[in-house]
């Protein structure tokens, strides 16, 4: 209830043009944790199969910026080692102090996306 409370301080959430965009690196991993925490704190069982209001809350798709870099790097992947959020962003030149703290992949992760959208 508390976590339901907050989204409502800065979403209507039976309006369908006030949602929050989801955006994340392997957004989906992170997207399905959150649908899953609507449905384990469901009232009744109607809440359970449609999720518990993440719909009310949240667009749907969320925007993966690790698909968005795989399709601006196509033809460069294999200049990289593998696709981990921090070497992605070190091929565009983006550096973080504290790698795999999540405000430091959560500002990575904005700069990679606002990187990729120019």
């Amino acid at each position: 209830k508390s976590f339901t409370n907050m989204l409502n301080d800065y979403v209507y959430k039976w309006d369908k043009t006030d949602k929050f965009q989801f955006i994340g690196y392997n957004s989906r991993f992170d997207e399905d944790f959150l649908r899953q925490f609507f449905i384990n704190n469901a009232d009744n069982d109607k809440d359970k199969m449609y999720g518990n209001g993440y719909g009310c809350y949240f667009y749907t798709p969320s925007l993966d910026v690790m698909q968005m870099a795989a399709l601006k790097l196509m033809d460069n992947r294999k200049d990289l080692i593998n696709f981990k959020l921090e070497t992605v962003c070190n091929y565009f030149g983006i550096t973080e102090e504290n790698w795999h703290d999540a405000k430091a992949d959560i500002r990575a992760t904005k700069k990679l996306f606002k990187e990729l959208l120019r």
